[in-house]
């Protein structure tokens, strides 16, 4: 075997190595974002929850959901989510013996928000900051994304924040800070 083939099985090892340990990171960090979902299925092991549309054999799915006094419940039926958060709720899928109510569960959090947007920018880094996993939604990039907003918020100021049904107009760092840390 020649050095340059020796040497490009040397840089293909390390590139795998490298994609395997951030795949692993993104399962660790963020354990709900879309990529670790596609890598959940991939290797076929559930994390101890993720969020899927189909629990799979031996799993049972809930919606967590946020009552008006804040405090989280678990549903099993989409009808039983209030219809202001069914946009936003994902499915929690838990080993049959798992109890919902146990999970340290992040923010469900989902970002409204445009390129040139400044505090936009800045809304995003604190959301990286807080390390909470974020759907986001950026309304140049579809009209279905800005008619979603202006059919939410009645508006389109950006950024809007929907935090696990809260919604937040604007950059406020202390009021995003507080819904995502309680």
């Amino acid at each position: 075997m020649g050095e340059a083939t020796e040497d490009l099985i040397k840089r293909t090892a390390l590139a795998l190595a490298l994609l395997m340990l951030a795949g692993i990171l993104c399962l660790a960090l963020f354990p709900t974002s879309p990529l670790s979902t596609f890598l959940v299925q991939k290797i076929k092991q559930p994390p101890p929850y993720h969020f899927a549309d189909d629990p799979g054999e031996g799993f049972t799915a809930f919606y967590p959901v946020r009552g008006r006094d804040k405090a989280l419940r678990y549903v099993t039926q989409l009808a039983e989510v209030p219809a202001k958060q069914r946009d936003t709720v994902g499915k929690l899928v838990l080993a049959r013996e798992q109890d919902p109510a146990e999970l340290e569960l992040p923010p469900q959090v989902v970002l409204y928000s445009a390129s040139w947007c400044g505090f936009c920018r800045r809304t995003t880094v604190l959301l990286d900051e807080l390390g909470v996993p974020f759907l986001h939604k950026d309304i140049e990039r579809s009209d279905a994304m800005s008619d979603e907003l202006l059919a939410i918020a009645g508006n389109m100021s950006i950024p809007f924040l929907i935090i696990n049904g809260t919604e937040v107009t604007g950059y406020d760092p202390d009021q995003i800070s507080a819904l995502i840390n309680p």
